[in-house]
């Protein structure tokens, strides 16, 4: 008797050990679950973030190299106005002419002009006399790049020779 009603015991607690063991692998299931879920969506939002990095990084590249060729416009417009005219100085003028278009957060490309002769209040460097300071300052968008050149400018023959060029 002993022995019969310890094996129907036994046969009544596997039903009971069974459905246990189901639910503790239904939960071990659903904790792996959300764990694989919270992985993936983290590399998820990391593949994202990256890549709206790397768009912000390309963008304010290519506003820089825009501004920086805008700059190098304003220089070749300042040599043409000094072949034209030797004597030739200005304490800014824009390009496009219309100032209020010459600042940042503005999405068209503009360029502040200065030409000094003789003696420099803006060039970053001392120029004696015969000599010109260029800077011109490229802006496009939320960049700026400045650019100063130094020119001598023979008065008798014209010819113009540059004698530094640099990023400012």
């Amino acid at each position: 008797y002993y022995m019969n009603h310890k094996t129907q015991n036994i046969k009544k607690n596997r039903g009971h050990a069974s459905c246990f063991m189901l639910h503790e692998r239904g939960a071990a299931l659903l904790a792996t679950t959300l764990a694989v879920i919270i992985i993936l969506l983290a590399m998820g939002l990391s593949m994202t973030s990256s890549g709206l990095f790397e768009s912000f990084m390309s963008q304010a590249q290519s506003d820089s190299r825009e501004a920086f060729a805008t700059a190098q416009s304003g220089i070749k417009d300042a040599y043409l106005r000094i072949a034209r005219n030797k004597n030739f100085s200005s304490a800014g003028y824009f390009i496009p002419s219309d100032p209020s278009n010459c600042t940042l957060n503005s999405s068209l490309l503009c360029t502040k002009v200065i030409v000094e002769k003789g003696a420099a209040s803006a060039c970053s460097q001392a120029i004696g006399a015969g000599q010109d300071c260029i800077i011109s300052a490229g802006t496009f968008r939320n960049t700026t790049r400045t650019i100063e050149v130094i020119l001598n400018v023979d008065a008798t023959n014209g010819k113009i020779s540059e004698v530094s060029w640099k990023e400012i």
